[in-house]
């Protein structure tokens, strides 16, 4: 979808350890940033992904200093958002 709507930047919430951020690197001209919360997720994502910007930030109120093309939200991501308000 992304390569179909030529997005040249993406924004994957909740990025973890940087499973797809791996992927993204490997797979595609795209660029990838990940947003997560927790800074032990973040640390293992940047040993995988040494070339890749990961933000330290809640989901539900973050800024980014450049606008994507794209916001991404795999696996149970959205599990963590528990009100209504929240979403």
């Amino acid at each position: 979808l992304l390569k179909k709507h030529n997005c040249k930047s993406v924004l994957e919430i909740g990025c973890g350890t940087g499973n797809l951020a791996s992927r993204f690197n490997s797979n595609t001209s795209m660029d990838y940033q990940g947003l997560d919360y927790s800074l032990d997720m973040i640390k293992i994502a940047q040993q995988r992904n040494p070339n890749i910007d990961f933000i330290h930030g809640d989901m539900r109120n973050f800024k980014l200093s450049n606008k994507v093309d794209a916001i991404i939200m795999t696996g149970r991501t959205s599990s963590y958002i528990i009100s209504n308000k929240d979403f």
